[in-house]
């Protein structure tokens, strides 16, 4: 969470500095030497927030395996920079002030001061603002949610045969269990079938504060390269929706001799779009209550719905209720997807493995559309295999045509 903290700090500075910039040219039209202080201080301060905003945009925290001890400590960091920045603030604007009161008769000193003091008091409430922001101290979840993953269905799993091996990686917000019914299937067909737990999900969701794709990704090809200790004929590398993704981040710096994806979660990169995020995710909050507004009604349909696969659970409907609409989702895990996207679009173009791709036709998430164009992305063009489902193509009870994968599988492999 506190890289997104970070991002969104600058891209709110940036903003503020792009705007003092074109108000700096408004006031530059304007006649007087008023405004042409005004034009100066609006300019200089302007473009030093740009800069600054800019370093920190374009400098990426490539920090993983973080401990919660290191994610204090980085917190406190922020927070004591944003300290110290909010008493310079006020010295800045009593400075403004002072240059305003001792030189009242001239209009252009006087511009200068006014500048100083509207720029300082815009940095000095950013600067307190964030300071107090209390969303970045914790990231507090139900046991009642976190129970519901201790079953162990949601467990990694390894199921054992001769010769093969395959490393299946679930998608977001999932876990192993979502993958079981095609480890058993690649299982059937002679592969060692492993399922993982990508870090900070399931019942380490507690967790997932101090998680990012770069954690996702070592975690694949440490899993993945322990197979080397076996003399396996073949390894695949199977994912589902966002694991699908990862699965081609990694591919290439693996030795797979098969990329199996699922409904890989990829949408075309549209510069305009990206702007139109950049501006929106500006504003947003560090975390939000997606159920908060749910009736007792979806409450209850939601909790048959958990019971239909984990039937060992009995809810309090009241406390399940209670925990769901206090469910926090923080916002920076829809960055990290978007930004796994925009790698996989760069990198695709690199991949010369034997890649097969199953996407079903009323799938919303990963749109046939969309598979489409990352097919012709590809250095080694995949297989694509549309199927009568939706996004949940990868689950036997939920996909009507997965016998079909079945046979499909069982010819290519």
């Amino acid at each position: 969470m506190l890289k997104r903290f970070k991002k969104v700090l600058s891209k709110r500075l940036l903003l503020w500095g792009l705007l003092s910039i074109i108000f700096s040219f408004l006031f530059l039209l304007l006649k007087g030497v008023f405004f042409k202080g005004l034009y100066i201080q609006f300019l200089i301060w302007g473009i030093i927030n740009s800069v600054i905003a800019l370093f920190g945009l374009l400098n990426e925290d490539k920090k993983y395996n973080i401990t919660e001890d290191d994610y204090k400590k980085e917190l406190v960091k922020i927070k004591n920079i944003l300290k110290i920045n909010t008493f310079l603030d006020i010295v800045y604007i009593l400075i403004g002030l002072i240059i305003i009161l001792i030189f009242k008769s001239n209009l252009y000193l006087i511009g200068h001061g006014i500048g100083v003091v509207i720029q300082g008091s815009f940095l000095f409430f950013f600067d307190l603002l964030h300071y107090l922001n209390k969303d970045i101290e914790k990231y507090e979840i139900s046991e009642n949610i976190i129970y519901i993953f201790k079953n162990q269905l949601h467990e990694e799993f390894f199921f054992n045969s001769n010769g093969n091996f395959a490393l299946l990686v679930h998608g977001f917000p999932g876990t192993p269990k979502e993958m079981r019914d095609l480890g058993e299937l690649l299982n059937q067909k002679g592969y060692d079938t492993k399922g993982i737990l990508l870090p900070g999900f399931g019942k380490n969701l507690k967790e997932l504060y101090l998680k990012n794709h770069y954690d996702w990704i070592d975690y694949i090809k440490r899993s993945f390269l322990e197979s080397l200790k076996k003399n396996y004929k073949k390894r695949i590398l199977v994912g589902y929706s966002m694991g699908a993704m990862l699965s081609m981040l990694t591919a290439n710096e693996l030795p797979v001799d098969k990329l199996i994806l699922f409904a890989p979660y990829y949408n075309k990169v549209d510069h305009f779009k990206e702007l139109y995020i950049f501006f929106l995710t500006t504003f947003l909050p560090q975390k939000i209550k997606p159920l908060k507004k749910l009736s007792k009604e979806d409450i209850q349909k939601l909790s048959e719905e958990i019971k239909s696969f984990l039937p060992v659970l009995e809810f309090n409907n009241v406390d399940f209720e209670k925990d769901n609409k206090n469910l926090e989702l923080p916002l920076f895990i829809f960055d990290e997807i978007n930004i796994i996207n925009k790698k996989v679009d760069k990198i695709v173009s690199e991949i010369n493995i034997d890649t097969i791709i199953f996407v079903g036709k009323d799938d919303k998430l990963s749109k046939v559309e969309n598979i489409e164009i990352l097919k012709k992305k590809f250095k080694k063009e995949p297989k694509v295999y549309i199927l009568n489902s939706d996004h949940h193509i990868v689950e036997k009870d939920k996909n009507q045509d997965f016998e079909k994968i079945k046979t499909i599988l069982f010819n290519m492999l």
